[in-house]
């Protein structure tokens, strides 16, 4: 019955498995020099500030990646030892950038809309045409314990152009 189900069907099948390996190349061949150019321009622009408690700079650890040459993001997440240690983060990055002549230009809570619980910040950080995207869980004035128990505390730093992150 299998045997003759392929042989009825083998070309709408063998059709279906080329077929997303041919539009990845096509897109690819169309794209590809773009996405290359843009992820390299990113990468340039990423601001020299080492990552908290480390030798390393942030332009080694972020990566950019693309989906189309409009849509280019870098983005790393950290795990934190302790919940507190968060505040020691936001404090950390936010006198750096604005060293760098980094703007904050918004603070947003961020809601588990299952639960209504806060449970992370997110810090927006802007100049000229990109954006600084650091998000921190839990958030910084841990008031409420509902529903944090799966969460592992982390950061998240977020790099992109303004027409690509939101604020």
């Amino acid at each position: 019955m299998l045997i003759n189900f392929l042989k009825k069907y083998k070309y709408r099948i063998i059709a279906m498995i080329l077929f997303p390996f041919v539009c990845l190349t096509l897109l690819d061949l169309l794209w590809g020099d773009a996405m290359e150019q843009g992820k390299k321009d990113l990468q340039a622009h990423i601001p020299a500030v080492m990552v908290y408690n480390s030798n390393v700079p942030l332009n080694e650890v972020l990566k950019a990646d693309a989906r189309t040459p409009d849509f280019i993001t870098a983005m790393h997440l950290f795990p934190l030892t302790t919940d507190t240690e968060g505040n020691i983060i936001k404090k950390y990055y936010t006198d750096n950038l604005l060293k760098l002549g980094w703007d904050e230009i918004s603070y947003k809570p961020i809601i588990k809309y299952s639960n209504d619980v806060h449970y992370g910040d997110r810090f927006v950080f802007e100049k000229d045409e990109y954006r600084i995207v650091l998000f921190i869980v839990p958030p910084l004035d841990k008031t409420e314990e509902k529903g944090l128990l799966n969460e592992k505390p982390r950061y998240t730093i977020h790099f992109g152009k303004k027409n690509v992150i939101d604020d």
